[in-house]
């Protein structure tokens, strides 16, 4: 082995206890207390970062919330208790927030947020159309527990700023060792058709926004050819050193960008072969263990006991369709498809950079599924009958990779309900609603669900299915096992009137200790960025076991995860690991202690 020239830290974790011994919980995870109570109102997105921003060891919790209500910041007490303290802080802005994303944007050792504004409805430009009205706020880190507003300036008419985000991801996709800001636009909802599966927009441009190497953005590049994203995934997908894009995309597929030159993005189409669906969620993790980066993306699931709300009537694998432009432009464009996939799926990944639906990976549920209720209902659907596995599930929409009981296999979790009114849809699982899920990995060969044994159903103070849309990972009580947020919109309670609103809100799962062993490695870049973001953690058990992580590579829905690594090691006592950064600077230790975690600086 190479010597160690990098700084390694071992720390024991902060991990305070909660005193409440009465409090209730169920066998995997319990809630954390958030003081005051978190509602979410007037806004269609609900997002959320975990940081700890005020550097003292624990990882807080930032999430956004709709016109003239204030975004909160709640501050980790250590015991199970979370304060929001965004007015001291300086970040309880009252815009129509939408998704945020954290990370040391300026390498100087805080976290600094970046919220996306939501484009407003009813806001037309004086030629008629809708007005790119959106915005992006940056919020610096100051390192004493305050942030700073600062504009970010560009140049154009409109600019990337005030397109319509649905999703931000940070990564030095310039290699330059500052974070870039990758955003996956969607429509203007004064463009916005009535619902249609196909969702190609002349105004849903995704784009990259460069860090300029002073912690500030400056330039910035759009990716042609896109349509409607909800989500994007970083991966160097064809291992030439170059970080490349994931496109989560509505009415169309899965599809890579390849970065081909400096600051240049082309799309391979045969990289995918998803199908064309929705994909809201993009979850990145080595699911069948042959060391490659697979992605669980979530659908639409056909949503189907509503006929005729779908969109889908007409759309049939393999067909052939030609849509005249929704926005009138005068033009048409040809729908050709080998496959229209509305269903959730497992994408995994060949040691060529090709992904390839796992239509035959098994799902064991206890529980009847939405898919189950749905085949061929009155004759309709006849090309989706009796789907099958992931695509058993209903409408979906975020998810993120977690091992959550430790065992060295990635794990999958994620939110579910459609996209709108009338409730009796949302709150009816006969409806094609659902509480969401979470699926243990058996052994990289199959899925058992356990949303409802584990706790993890996402359900409101009533019992009933909330309208998810985030859930996001990391160690927020500071035991070694990573633990679930999930954010829940406002939700319209009437097709008619747009000011009847049942109030969204957050969960927040902390998990109980797990039989299997944990490893935590948190990179400290000092050529790469700070974070070390879209570093490589291999682990090599004593029985020569491998297993490979990517800092930094999900695509999560409208916020961000913990910035380091939390792994499981299962029965593992002792693991060697090599730790490479952005840099292709690498860090090899031998004999890492489980229960452990080491902060790795890169030499």
């Amino acid at each position: 082995m190479r010597t160690i020239i990098a700084l390694i830290t071992i720390s024991t974790l902060n991990t305070g206890c909660s005193t409440d011994e009465e409090q209730e919980v169920d066998p995997w995870f319990y809630e954390a207390t958030l003081e005051p109570e978190f509602l979410h109102a007037n806004a269609v997105w609900a997002g959320a970062a975990l940081l700890d921003y005020d550097n003292d060891g624990l990882l807080d919790l930032f999430l956004t919330n709709g016109q003239s209500h204030p975004d909160a910041l709640y501050r980790n007490m250590g015991d199970g208790t979370f304060v929001d303290k965004a007015s001291t802080a300086g970040v309880n802005g009252t815009g129509e927030s939408g998704s945020v994303v954290s990370g040391d944007i300026d390498n100087d050792g805080d976290t600094d947020l970046v919220v996306a504004l939501e484009c407003q409805t009813g806001s037309w430009a004086e030629n008629g159309l809708a007005e790119y009205d959106g915005g992006k706020v940056l919020y610096r880190n100051n390192g004493d527990g305050t942030f700073t507003e600062e504009e970010i300036t560009l140049t154009g008419e409109p600019t990337p700023l005030n397109f319509c985000a649905i999703s931000m991801t940070l990564a030095d996709l310039d290699l330059d060792g500052y974070l870039d800001l990758i955003v996956s636009n969607g429509n203007d909802p004064d463009l916005a058709p009535s619902w249609i599966f196909d969702k190609h927009a002349v105004e849903a441009v995704n784009t990259i926004i460069y860090n300029n190497g002073e912690g500030s953005f400056e330039d910035y590049i759009t990716i042609e050819g896109t349509v409607v994203t909800f989500a994007t995934a970083v991966l160097d997908v064809n291992n030439d050193g170059l970080p490349d894009l994931i496109l989560g995309q509505g009415g169309s597929g899965v599809e890579v960008f390849l970065q081909t030159a400096h600051r240049r993005f082309d799309p391979d189409i045969a990289r995918s072969e998803s199908g064309r669906g929705l994909w809201m969620g993009l979850a990145v993790a080595d699911y069948n263990v042959d060391g490659n980066q697979d992605i669980y993306a979530t659908n639409q699931g056909l949503s189907p006991l509503i006929l005729g709300y779908d969109g889908l009537e007409g759309f049939y694998p393999g067909n052939t369709q030609v849509v005249i432009d929704p926005w009138q432009t005068g033009s048409e464009f040809s729908l050709v498809s080998e496959w229209v996939n509305p269903f959730s799926s497992l994408l995994l990944q060949s040691d060529e950079g090709l992904f390839t639906p796992a239509l035959n990976w098994p799902l064991d549920a206890p529980q009847e599924l939405a898919g189950d209720l749905f085949s061929g209902l009155d004759g309709k659907y006849e090309e989706w009958i009796n789907p099958e596995n992931t695509g058993r599930y209903g409408w979906s929409w975020g998810a993120t990779a977690i091992d959550v009981d430790a065992d060295s296999y990635p794990d999958v979790a994620f939110t579910s309900n459609n996209c709108g009114p009338p409730m009796e849809i949302i709150w009816s699982e006969d409806r094609g609603a659902g509480p969401g899920g979470l699926l243990m990995n058996n052994g990289g060969v199959g899925f058992t669900d356990v949303t409802w044994e584990s706790g993890v159903a996402n359900l409101d103070a009533e019992g009933r299915y909330p309208d998810g849309r985030g859930v996001y990972t990391g160690d927020l009580n500071n035991d070694g096992y990573p633990d679930l947020v999930f954010t829940n919109r406002t939700y319209n309670t009437s097709e008619t009137s747009a000011g009847s609103q049942e109030l969204g809100g957050a969960r927040v799962l902390l998990s109980e200790p797990r039989e299997g062993g944990w490893l935590q490695i948190d990179p400290v870049g000092t050529v790469s960025n700070r974070d070390g973001i879209g570093s490589t953690l291999t682990i090599t058990a004593p029985d020569g076991t491998i297993r490979e992580h990517i800092l930094g590579a999900e695509g999560s829905t409208n916020g961000s995860n913990e910035r380091l690594f939390t792994v499981g090691l299962g029965s593992w006592d002792k693991v060697d690991f090599s730790l490479r950064f952005p840099s292709g600077r690498t860090v090899d230790v031998s004999g890492a202690n489980a229960n452990n975690r080491y902060t790795i600086t890169e030499p």
